[in-house]
């Protein structure tokens, strides 16, 4: 704050400062507003409200955070989706083109492995992880 502000708000004699420098009333409360928090002895609600403001901030960035990595978990699975979806496709083709081929599923029906059965002898194929 102005020095000489603060001596008019005060309602002090400014001496010869006074025929040079007459600042309006809205100079004078825009100047006095800029310092009020740091003139507050008992500012509690006002240090409590910013802080609020601050977190409330602080919470939509990390909101917009979570919101991306959590649409980026999607697409990752859509992703995976795909992928399984395409598999299964190639070992139901797999398993059509050899008769005597059989799918080894575990108890909820996910294919483990494929055995293949032939004149000669047998063959396993593993799905590994």
């Amino acid at each position: 704050m102005k020095s000489l502000n603060v001596e008019i708000l005060m309602g002090h004699d400014i001496g010869l400062a006074n025929s040079y420098y007459k600042p309006s009333e809205q100079e004078l409360l825009e100047d006095y507003i800029k310092s009020v928090n740091l003139l507050t002895i008992n500012n509690d609600k006002s240090k409590l409200e910013k802080q609020v403001e601050e977190l409330k901030e602080k919470s939509k960035d990390n909101e917009y955070i979570l919101k991306a990595k959590l649409q980026e978990r999607d697409n990752d699975i859509a992703e995976l989706k795909t992928a399984v979806e395409f598999l299964k496709n190639k070992i139901n083709a797999v398993v059509i083109s050899e008769p005597s081929s059989e799918v080894i599923s575990n108890d909820k029906g996910v294919p483990k492995a494929i055995k293949f059965s032939a004149m000669t002898g047998t063959a396993r194929g593993e799905i590994s992880k």
